[in-house]
């Protein structure tokens, strides 16, 4: 949540085209993801990059989106999820994984 936090106030600075937004969410303290262009296969890639899914992956990496994210990003995508909420209150569901990096 700290990297959220950082991402989303200081937006204007970072770096984009990496085919995920986040964005505040006023009435709590949650922050929102919105996934652009999933899934993330390699061929629906090259249709809207012209990137495979390893290069895209490394470019948010290098970018200093922290692993346990970018794996997060990476199984709501292949599963053509279109937006994600993280927050800090909700309860944890039986079964997911847990990231507490």
């Amino acid at each position: 949540m700290l990297y959220l936090e950082e991402w989303v106030s200081n937006f204007a600075l970072r770096q984009t085209g990496l085919l995920f937004e986040l964005f505040t969410l006023p009435d709590c303290c949650g922050i929102g993801c919105k996934l652009i262009g999933t899934p993330w296969t390699d061929e629906n890639l090259l249709n809207i990059e012209g990137n495979r899914y390893s290069s895209l992956r490394q470019e948010q990496l290098d970018a200093g989106t922290p692993e346990a994210l970018v794996n997060v990003l990476y199984l709501s995508a292949l599963a053509d999820v279109r937006l994600l909420i993280f927050d800090p209150d909700a309860a944890v569901l039986d079964g997911l994984a847990i990231f507490d990096e």
